[in-house]
């Protein structure tokens, strides 16, 4: 159960000018989808220091998800996209890109939308724009992602995530030929070490045609003399 923020920014919220309806709506949606049951969530002026600070607060608390409501577009208040900018270390633009492309089938004005999405340690940050109908179909484009994304991100995937993403593996993880079998070497009578990587099928030998860079705890090593 990934654990998500959610954060309203609008001058308009805090001053109790408006009712929030996007953050509750991207709560409910999550909860709807079944992504997750823990939440936290806050509701910020358009203030990007003030932005910032919350974005990092809960990176520090190690939620895995923060997704932003508002302060996405044109306005000179909205800059929700510098404070993320300025707070996440990586982009994430494959997210940004398709929310972008799939908003534009529905309207034009989606292209004046600057959000952002990246990661800042084991967290994701996306931006998401300020009205509810635009967040559910933002979220629809993203969320098949989600759990893939923030289990790299944790180092830890479910094995039906990894299987759906490589395929090949389970087909080779299955071949009776994957465990445990040796082969010829010119060097005959040498003693030399061969590596078994045990969910793939194939045999490393140790010297010029070792691959390095493979997990430790796919490796099995045997000594053999040939």
């Amino acid at each position: 159960d990934w654990t998500v923020g959610v954060l309203t920014v609008s001058d308009r919220v805090t001053g109790r000018q408006m009712e929030d309806k996007t953050g509750p709506e991207i709560i409910h949606y999550l909860k709807e989808k079944k992504f997750s049951t823990q939440f936290s969530s806050a509701t910020v002026p358009d203030e990007k220091e003030l932005i910032k600070k919350q974005l990092i607060e809960w990176t520090i608390k190690g939620l895995n998800l923060i997704v932003t409501t508002g302060g996405t577009g044109f306005a000179p208040r909205d800059v929700t996209p510098e404070a993320t900018k300025e707070v996440i270390e990586r982009e994430a633009t494959g997210l940004t890109t398709m929310m972008l492309l799939e908003s534009y089938k529905k309207t034009p004005h989606a292209l004046l939308s600057r959000a952002t999405c990246g990661t800042r340690e084991k967290t994701l940050i996306i931006n998401l724009p300020g009205s509810v109908k635009a967040v559910r179909e933002c979220l629809d484009v993203v969320l098949p992602m989600l759990p893939h994304a923030l289990g790299l991100l944790s180092d830890v995937k479910s094995e039906s995530s990894h299987q759906a993403h490589h395929p090949e593996d389970q087909k080779k993880s299955e071949s009776p030929h994957s465990k445990d079998h040796t082969h010829a070497h010119p060097d005959s009578g040498k003693l030399v070490t061969v590596i078994d990587i045990i969910d793939q099928n194939r045999v490393l030998v140790d010297g010029p045609r070792s691959i390095t860079g493979v997990p430790r705890h796919a490796l099995k090593t045997q000594y053999l003399t040939l």
